[in-house]
């Protein structure tokens, strides 16, 4: 691990936080990991938020929002848990986008109906599938994800359990080369 006392001298080039040398050295062999997180009442509070180094927030449907976790420099020392993490939808796609051509992509499933919302076939039309960035929890399954449905101390529908960690899912996007 990075020694976190060192000088903070490095600017995170997505937001101006500043980070040490040893967390940029870090960074600098990643690509940004966007995360699906959720924004349900029955799902908060929510895991890793604070890590992240910029949050999109837009509505999914019904009137509740979702969020487009982006980590890059905040996850370069530490590992944490995200989540709950839920589905793809085309426009969150898009913002993750916003940060080069593959970007690491996790989420549990998505839209996949033909037209204008199919987030999964989005992701390939976007060449992720092909780039190893797409980290849908049904092709990775457990130990990379799993269901926590004690975390909230309280009786939980199962989208609001998803969880997993940033460096679990560095370490897949490592494996993939």
């Amino acid at each position: 691990r990075v020694d976190l006392t060192a000088p903070k001298t490095e600017a995170c080039p997505l937001n101006g936080k500043m980070f040490t040398k040893g967390e940029k050295q870090i960074w600098e062999d990643r690509r940004p990991l966007t995360v699906m997180v959720e924004n349900h009442a029955d799902a908060r509070p929510q895991s890793g938020l604070s890590k992240a180094d910029v949050i999109y927030e837009a509505v999914a449907e019904g009137g509740i929002t979702r969020f487009l976790a982006i980590y890059y420099c905040g996850a370069a020392a530490e590992d944490f848990i995200i989540g709950p993490v839920r589905s793809a939808r085309t426009y969150y796609l898009d913002f993750a986008s916003e940060y080069g051509d593959y970007p690491l992509y996790a989420h549990v499933g998505g839209a996949n109906k033909p037209g204008a919302s199919d987030a999964l076939g989005q992701i390939g039309d976007y060449g992720w599938l092909a780039k190893g960035n797409d980290m849908n929890q049904f092709s990775l399954g457990f130990p990379t994800f799993w269901r926590d449905y004690e975390r909230l101390d309280r009786p939980a529908a199962p989208e609001h359990t998803m969880y997993t960690t940033a460096d679990k899912l560095y370490e897949v996007a490592h494996q993939r080369g």
